[in-house]
């Protein structure tokens, strides 16, 4: 197993809990609506950016 495969695993699962927690303070709704856009895009740019890697490696 190659060390970068390994790397953008890791990477993919760190995102992945980030994406996790971001979700979850969006279900708490304390965000208010232009914050939880962002937020919405902001997770969907480190989903993207995971499948890329895991796609590239």
């Amino acid at each position: 197993m190659s060390r970068a495969s390994k790397t953008s695993k890791a990477n993919g699962a760190y995102l992945r809990r980030r994406e996790r927690k971001l979700y979850r303070r969006l279900k708490d709704a304390i965000l208010p609506p232009a914050q939880m856009a962002r937020a919405l895009i902001k997770a969907k740019r480190y989903q993207q950016q995971a499948n890329e890697e895991i796609f590239l490696a």
